[in-house]
């Protein structure tokens, strides 16, 4: 009888370790620890086993929590949740039981349940122990690909005082960028002009990446990844802007389960959708619609000179999808329209321009299509291709003059790499650009000198309709060497070719750059190179301008040095230094000569003899921790230009110090910013009395020296505070974010009396504060 007990007792205790080996036990908390954090149901308990199971979610966003330890009190079970945030347990019949859930950077988890039969498809939410404003991708910049590159990440512009939220905006803080008048919606980079400057979408040109005033960029910056902004020195993979380049990279389409948000301010509302269609593909749709217009009426109701009959709007939409082919193959199409449009009536003429008044409109509108393709062929070889192809319109109106421009364009992109061994790389690549444009001008043709022109009225009036194309064929060839494969020297020689269909030029612009290493977080940069910009419509037509005139070119040199304290953690300081210095020639200025064409003696209109040079330094320095980031950038830049028989002169963007200061701090579900800027006064030219011309019945200017004078200096402190509500299945956010905090009058241009015998400033803005609210899941 002895030995069929014993026998018994040890299979009775074999099967119990069995089956707690199954459900593997470990120490867990106990329940005592979380009973305040408990949810009680309370049910009769069941005689036998029953199974509680669901997924873990990331409390606001429902993202899912893959990998994560779940633990079934008092049983002493665990288990781990599988790729979709999926758990399982087989739990004994005890009444009560307790789950939590232990995640490194979220909030302890606790819930208490009475066994009631089968608990499965249960949704758990575990909150962040603390919301991240400040995340930080730790790159090695030694990498980068192109040492002039400055790039902001989406977390580093959605929340940046002053900008709204804006990825564009928020590049007017970084240094070397100038600033521009309170309504100008260009970018100037280190005191080049504004046409001097180039915009890409995914590396394909645009004609413009701001709305109306410069209030918004045209793509919603929820579906932008980032900005990528290039100065002085800048490779190879880009040409025909002596300034520089600002492209926006979008962003993928999340495959991992659907995501939208949608917000509102007082000056736009829109949204974004986007999520999986299978397991390797998914879509993106986002939109915005402006009603700034409505805005503008009420400050401009009470105003008899200038009454706003029909207001500004714009809008833009876009879509994105994508597929993962293979291993090796990815495709996207990304799409955009843009679309703004002004309209207003001046009842009364603009001081003694009988031309600038009635009705006035400016639409402009354009589309992209683009489709991209990557292909890894191999650990060393990968092949990029794209395509951009849309349409162009610009209409502007004032009375019976109009300026109409319609054009189809196409670009054509590739880059093939080719990681040969450990201490040579290449790449070869295409950036061709085609436009076929029709234009109807009637417009007259007035005398500008020093940034002051003549009254419309005093112009003669001229009418042009042409239609013609203008093609950009680039082809470049950038080199990487390391004298030995583990070298603190990299070698990177490139050579690019520019054709110019419209100036009948072929161009070659030759690039380098050296980069020293001599520890890993310090990177010194040398880079120089050749650079040439195609004139502009008007400047090369044989009615408005000079069909001779030529491509004007900068040699552009910088060297730069980086620091990086943070040691390969996500906190600490990030310090750069960088001089640039370029000489400008063949420049493009307007003039007043005869020459002879066609055995006709007409006015050249514009030549090229202009010459200039811009130098400078700049210096920007970066902190992050988990509560605090601080961003300081200093330019201190010259910019020149010299005329024949003239001396050299200030340019109209000789910004000599430019200060921008921006401090956060994030406190549990707040956020608190300021941003302090400070710049140097544009020089402009003063007037100093007028002639009258009788027979157009206006004053005409009489100009001092040109750029000899300032404008007072740019000072604003913005202020911005976020806060979030986190909920389940969905996260609400709002913001106010103040413009010009304390009120200051900044001097954005000056204006004359009829007969320029008086001015007087004209200031920006007074104190916008902007609220808004936004919802995401």
């Amino acid at each position: 009888m002895k030995p069929v007990l014993g026998t018994l007792i040890f299979l009775c205790l074999t099967m119990a370790l069995g089956a707690a080996e199954a459900n593997q036990p470990v120490a867990v908390p106990t329940a005592a620890t979380t009973a305040d954090a408990a949810t009680k149901i309370i049910v009769t308990p069941l005689a036998e086993p029953t199974v509680v199971s669901g997924q873990v979610f990331e409390k606001g966003s429902r993202k899912r929590l893959t990998g994560v330890n779940v633990f079934l009190l008092p049983q002493q079970l665990k288990v781990v949740t599988d790729q979709d945030g999926k758990f399982r347990f087989t739990a004994a019949a005890v009444g009560e039981v307790e789950i939590i859930i232990n995640v490194t950077n979220y909030e302890k988890f606790s819930r208490k349940i009475k066994l009631t039969g089968d608990l499965e498809n249960l949704r758990l939410y575990v909150a962040k122990a603390q919301l991240n404003y400040f995340e930080t991708t730790i790159t090695d910049t030694r990498n980068r690909r192109d040492d002039s590159e400055k790039r902001l990440e989406q977390s580093e512009f959605l929340t940046v005082p002053g900008s709204g939220g804006d990825p564009v905006k928020a590049v007017q803080n970084l240094p070397g960028v100038n600033r521009v008048g309170g309504w100008d919606s260009r970018v100037v980079i280190q005191g080049a002009e504004p046409e001097d400057s180039k915009y890409n979408i995914e590396g394909h040109e645009v004609p413009l990446i701001f709305h109306f005033g410069g209030l918004s960029s045209i793509v919603t910056p929820e579906a932008v990844d980032s900005v990528n902004y290039l100065s002085s020195g800048y490779g190879p993979e880009f040409s025909r802007a002596l300034g520089g380049h600002v492209g926006l990279t979008v962003s993928k389409p999340k495959l991992d389960r659907t995501q939208g948000m949608a917000f509102m301010d007082i000056f736009n509302v829109g949204g974004l959708v986007q999520g999986p269609i299978s397991s390797s593909s998914g879509y993106l749709v986002s939109g915005r619609y402006s009603y700034v217009g409505e805005v503008f009426k009420q400050l401009a109701k009470d105003n008899e000179n200038f009454n706003l009959t029909v207001a500004p709007v714009f809008y833009d939409f876009n879509a994105q999808y994508y597929k993962k082919i293979n291993d090796r193959d990815e495709f996207r199409v990304f799409s955009i329209i843009s679309k703004d449009e002004l309209e207003f009536v001046l009842s009364k003429p603009v001081n003694n321009d009988p031309a600038l008044r009635g009705d006035f409109s400016q639409e402009t509108w354009f589309y992209r299509v683009i489709p991209q393709w990557t292909r890894q062929i191999d650990r060393r070889r990968k092949l990029d291709a794209s395509v951009g192809y849309g349409s162009n319109d610009i209409n502007f109106d004032v009375t019976d003059n109009y300026f109409r421009l319609t054009s189809s364009t196409l670009s054509v992109r590739s880059d093939f790499e080719n990681k040969v061994s450990g201490r040579y790389k290449y790449n070869l690549g295409l950036d061709n650009l085609y436009n076929w444009y029709r234009v109807s001008v009637r417009l007259p043709d007035t005398y500008s000198e020093g940034g002051v022109s003549n009254p419309l009225a005093s112009g003669e009036l001229k009418e042009r309709s042409v239609k013609g194309e203008s093609h950009v064929i680039g082809v470049y060839f950038r080199n990487e060497l390391k004298p030995i494969e583990d070298s603190r020297w990299t070698f990177i020689p490139s050579l690019r070719f520019n054709r110019f269909v419209l100036t009948d030029e072929n161009l070659l612009e030759p690039r380098a750059a050296i980069r020293f290493a001599p520890s890993e977080s310090l990177i010194w940069r040398l880079a120089t190179g050749l650079y040439h910009q195609v004139p502009s419509g008007q400047e090369s037509d044989s009615t408005f301008g000079n069909s001779q005139i030529r491509s004007q070119r900068t040699r552009q040199y910088a060297l730069g040095i980086e620091k990086d304290f943070r040691q390969n953690r996500a906190d600490g300081w990030l310090v750069s230094l960088t001089g640039f210095y370029k000489t400008l020639d063949r420049m493009i200025i307007p003039s007043s000569k005869y020459v002879e064409r066609d055995g006709v003696l007409v006015t050249e209109n514009y030549s090229n003899d202009g010459t200039g040079r811009i130098q400078g330094v700049e210096t920007q320095v970066k902190f992050k921790s988990q509560s605090w980031s601080v961003t300081g950038a200093y330019t201190y830049l010259v910019s020149r230009r010299q005329s024949p028989s003239q001396p050299e002169l200030p340019s109209p963007y000789d910004q000599r110090h430019s200060f921008n200061l921006l401090t956060s701090y994030a406190s549990g579900s707040w956020l608190y910013g300021v941003r302090t800027r400070y710049v140097t006064g544009n020089p402009y030219t003063p007037v100093v009395g007028a002639t009258f011309d009788s027979d157009n019945d206006v004053y005409v200017p009489k100009r001092g020296e040109s750029y000899s004078e300032r404008e007072d200096a740019f000072f604003q402190v913005d202020a911005r505070i976020d806060h979030k509500w986190i909920y389940d299945t969905f996260t609400l956010s709002a913001y106010l974010d103040v413009q010009n905090l304390t009120n200051r009058k900044n001097q954005e241009g000056r204006t004359y009396a009829y007969d320029y015998s008086e001015s007087q400033k004209v200031t920006g803005l007074p104190i916008l504060p902007t609220i808004g609210v936004k919802g995401e899941f």
